[in-house]
């Protein structure tokens, strides 16, 4: 009697581990190329649903995160689909890439930090700190004031109480008085004392263009403002930080002959709202910043942690802007940023 052959058991199925992690690396090539490419998105900021408009802002300004996920999903896809020696090759340069893109910004912060050389009489030279809630010291304000001969000194997030004490320490002259219509609201603006004509004293103004002070002064030979806008980083301040930069534009396309607008503009030159304010419209040149300038937030204490943000600007128009740098501030979460302007 013959015994029937028997059916061979079908070979147990396993989950396929190299289509998944294929899978996975395509969807983070796809995401690294969208997050890379952030700041070309256009504005479209203010379109996007309150509970969410931060996070276009905030995809802009962390546009190399995007980088570093690119390069870290190539080597995931050199790992799957090449040897193992390939493989190593593209992990290491993955973590280097990934380790220079937190660590360079830094570094660059560091290597622009410097004071400025002795200038000549035709030079303008503008100083300008977020003062973290007026936490810096007064006294080393002061005396960066005094060191750099500064001609021009623009304080966000200043108070009357510390604007004073370094007008006081300096030969500067506070404008007006520093307001405290919100928390961090104040400006100072500092200037140079024998510019202050009595013309110059009689065209001081707070413009109320953003939710913060603005100063604004006529001097003889320029238009000085000092900017403070709303921080992106909240979904209810970032309609009025996108209204604000169109008005601050609308109002520099407005004014004849050269100006000069410096502080704390809490935008990265990432996002497209900067762009445009300093672009056709108002024909402004970003002085020292660009893409990969040396970026000025966040530096708190000493030492500091690895500033990756250039929020801080002097936009010029009119002038010609022959140097530039950063500058540590005792007590500040932000580096000071100052230029020479060629008259």
């Amino acid at each position: 009697m013959s015994v029937p052959d028997a059916t061979p058991a079908a070979p147990p199925r396993t989950f396929p581990w190299k289509r998944a992690g294929l899978c996975c690396v395509v969807f983070l090539l796809a995401l690294g190329v969208g997050w890379m490419t952030a700041p070309v998105w256009g504005v479209f900021t203010d379109r996007v649903p309150e509970t969410g408009s931060w996070i276009v802002p905030f995809l802009q300004s962390a546009w190399p995160v995007g980088l570093a996920l690119l390069v870290a999903a190539l080597a995931a896809l050199v790992r799957l689909t090449l040897s193992r020696r390939a493989a190593v090759g593209a992990t290491v340069a993955a973590v280097v890439v990934c380790t220079a893109t937190v660590l360079v910004p830094g570094a660059l912060s560091r290597v622009a930090q410097k004071m400025p050389e002795e200038k000549d009489a035709d030079t303008v030279r503008i100083l300008s700190v977020n003062t973290w809630y007026h936490q810096a010291s007064d006294e080393f304000l002061a005396q960066t004031a005094r060191e750099m001969d500064a001609d021009i000194v623009v304080l966000p997030e200043s108070s009357d109480v510390q604007a004073s004490a370094v007008a006081d320490a300096t030969d500067l002259e506070l404008l007006q008085p520093v307001s405290t219509r919100t928390r961090g609201g104040g400006t100072a603006l500092l200037v140079r004392e024998t510019w202050m004509t009595e013309a110059a004293a009689e065209s001081v103004a707070d413009l109320h263009l953003t939710r913060h002070q603005n100063p604004v002064v006529e001097l003889e030979n320029l238009t000085m403002m000092g900017v403070h806008t709303n921080a992106p980083a909240h979904s209810h301040l970032v309609d009025g930080w996108v209204t604000e930069m169109a008005d601050l534009r609308d109002w520099a396309s407005g004014v004849d002959g050269p100006l000069v607008m410096a502080g704390d503009f809490n935008s990265t030159t990432a996002h497209p709202e900067l762009r445009r304010l300093a672009g056709r419209s108002a024909e402004m040149t970003d002085c020292g910043g660009g893409l990969f300038a040396a970026p000025t937030w966040p530096r708190a204490g000493t030492p500091s942690p690895v500033p990756v943000l250039r929020l801080d600007h002097i936009l010029v128009r009119g002038l010609t802007c022959q140097d530039s740098g950063v500058v540590g501030v005792r007590g500040s979460d932000h580096a000071g940023i100052w230029a020479d302007l060629r008259v």
